[in-house]
């Protein structure tokens, strides 16, 4: 009952229109983007940061290469 409620609290969560619309980055001005960089860290950071102003209370950036993430 409590994973259920969990996995309820987290589907909530990604299908929110304010979290979802963080993921977003193109909607971010030009100088903001160009402010955090177009690489993948950059991107990342400005991700997190746009997370945690739509409400997420918890965000961790691994900005590691997926091959060395283990």
């Amino acid at each position: 009952r409590a994973m259920k409620s969990l996995m309820s609290r987290a589907a909530d969560m990604l299908t929110n229109p304010a979290t979802r619309k963080a993921f977003n980055l193109g909607a971010e001005p030009e100088a903001v983007q160009r402010r955090y960089g177009t690489g993948m860290r950059g991107r990342c950071y400005l991700l997190g940061r746009k997370l945690i102003e739509s409400g997420v209370r918890f965000v961790m950036v691994d900005v590691r290469e997926p091959q060395r993430s283990f």
